[in-house]
């Protein structure tokens, strides 16, 4: 993990470049990617539970207009928080369910004008032998690149430039029959690298048949002194079939903790998407 002053690990939310690049939350973009991300996807997470259909809406903040082809993906959360696909290769982990199957969208193809925007739905058709469980697959918005000519005017040879491929991609989340959650946070360690800089070390748990996503808060209080924010989290993810998920965060930069006193860590989940889990956990030195 990388220090961040007011970090964000949507776990569900990513931009992918490549040829592909292999899905990291999130991989390292080149300037030319950074210049062509200019969609948004409002909200960055589905959850179809006692409803079956929901709209997002795609804001091109961009100055051009843009083409995207939407296709579902398979995609598995490592407990450090990065993302993979799963190819035909992977052997499928025990609980790790899909949602693609019965997961109807339109339009497929959208043309977002220049600073506008544009919907699609999303709709769920559950089988009627479905067990219960949570299912996850990601929906994919692929940038087109623009038609140009690979020939320049003024010269006869063929001139090929690499362009990046560039992906937005949300979390489908279909949940299923009676799900509960309970969440545990502890081997909480304070630690200093090699260049002086002091990062936040825990580990998040997750235990039962759904999903944990919420915020996350560290307070720390020195010796004599007051109770204070030090660090946060938003939008933080443990996904089935995990059952826990690695946490490394910086302190606010405005913040370096003594040796001695107390930190302490609290998860709150998000009840937007159908949770009001909350774990609290401490460590003093």
């Amino acid at each position: 993990m990388f220090p961040f002053s007011k970090p964000r690990f949507s776990n569900h939310l990513f931009i992918n470049t490549a040829i592909i690049f292999a899905l990291n939350f999130f991989p390292a973009l080149n300037n030319k990617a950074n210049a062509e991300s200019v969609l948004q996807i409002l909200p960055t997470r589905v959850v179809l539970e006692k409803q079956r259909s929901m709209t997002v809406t795609l804001v091109n903040r961009g100055d051009d207009e843009g083409n995207y082809r939407l296709f579902m993906r398979n995609i598995r959360a490592e407990d450090n928080g990065k993302f993979r696909e799963i190819t035909e290769q992977d052997e499928i982990l025990d609980g790790e369910l899909f949602s693609d199957k019965m997961i109807r969208f339109s339009p497929r193809r959208v043309t977002v004008p220049a600073r506008s925007k544009q919907q699609v739905r999303i709709v769920l058709r559950k089988p009627k032998d479905l067990a219960t469980g949570e299912y996850r697959s990601h929906l994919v918005f692929r940038k087109l690149p623009k038609q140009e000519s690979v020939l320049d005017d003024n010269d006869s040879e063929m001139d090929f430039t690499l362009k990046p491929i560039v992906e937005v991609t949300i979390p489908v989340i279909v949940r299923h029959g009676e799900l509960e959650a309970k969440a545990t946070i502890d081997n909480i360690a304070l630690i200093t690298d090699a260049d002086n800089k002091q990062h936040i070390e825990l580990n998040l748990h997750r235990q039962g048949n759904r999903s944990l996503y919420g915020d996350l808060d560290i307070w720390w209080t020195a010796a004599n002194a007051k109770k204070q924010r030090v660090a946060y989290a938003k939008g933080l993810a443990v996904y089935v079939p995990n059952n826990s998920r690695k946490i490394t965060i910086s302190p606010l930069p405005e913040f370096t903790l003594s040796e001695q006193g107390t930190l302490q860590v609290e998860f709150t989940e998000d009840a937007a998407y159908g949770g009001n889990e909350t774990a609290t956990a401490s460590k003093s030195w």
